[in-house]
């Protein structure tokens, strides 16, 4: 709820408190995940929340992570390390969040994409108007 810069930064303080459940490998990715929803949440300021990508942002952050956190932690401790379809619960979320960095990771890209162009349009301009900077 809310707006989903807020959504990012409530998920990110919650995202804290579950550290310690968490196997060692797990807790990497998500000091990384701590990272990059600081980033993606400054992003989002002002951005249209109709916009793919905010919406996309609302399903990883907001559903997606803190289900997969949930349901690691809701098994018993002494079988998480336990293999059961191919994977141990252990390699099960820190493979999820994994991923979720990842899309993390794209989603921030392509919101950073439109700004690179805008500069690069700008940039351009000001060379034709007022010729060449310093550089040439």
């Amino acid at each position: 709820r809310g707006t989903a810069r807020a959504m990012i930064a409530n998920t990110e303080l919650w995202l804290e408190t579950q550290r310690a459940a968490l196997p060692a490998p797990a807790v990497e990715i998500v000091q990384r995940l701590g990272s990059q929803l600081d980033t993606l949440g400054k992003q989002l300021e002002g951005l249209d929340e109709s916009r793919p990508q905010v919406a996309e942002v609302r399903k990883l952050v907001g559903e997606y992570l803190p289900e997969v956190v949930a349901s690691y932690t809701a098994i018993p401790p002494h079988l998480r390390a336990e293999r059961s379809a191919g994977a141990s619960p252990d390699e099960a979320v820190t493979e999820s969040l994994g991923r979720i960095s990842t899309e993390i990771d794209a989603v921030t890209r392509q919101i950073a994409a439109g700004q690179i162009d805008k500069l690069a349009i700008r940039t351009r301009y000001l060379d034709f108007k007022y010729g060449a900077g310093p550089e040439g």
